[in-house]
């Protein structure tokens, strides 16, 4: 899990988008704080996949 560090990025784009969608549907500053969390802590995990990506070592023959 993502607590784990090994959530997808498939997964953590689905919980971004998902959160979009459903913070209207909530009312309670509660509830509307901990959305706030999650997302954010879905993007930076996001962020640090992206960053990963772009800065993999390009093997013989690969463009970057």
């Amino acid at each position: 899990g993502m607590l784990a560090g090994c959530v997808s990025r498939a997964t953590l784009d689905r919980l971004v988008a998902l959160v979009e969608t459903k913070r209207e549907d909530f009312v309670d500053p509660g509830l509307q704080a901990v959305l706030d969390e999650i997302d954010l802590r879905a993007r930076v995990e996001l962020a640090k996949l992206n960053f990963a990506a772009a800065n993999e070592p390009q093997g013989p023959g690969q463009k970057s």
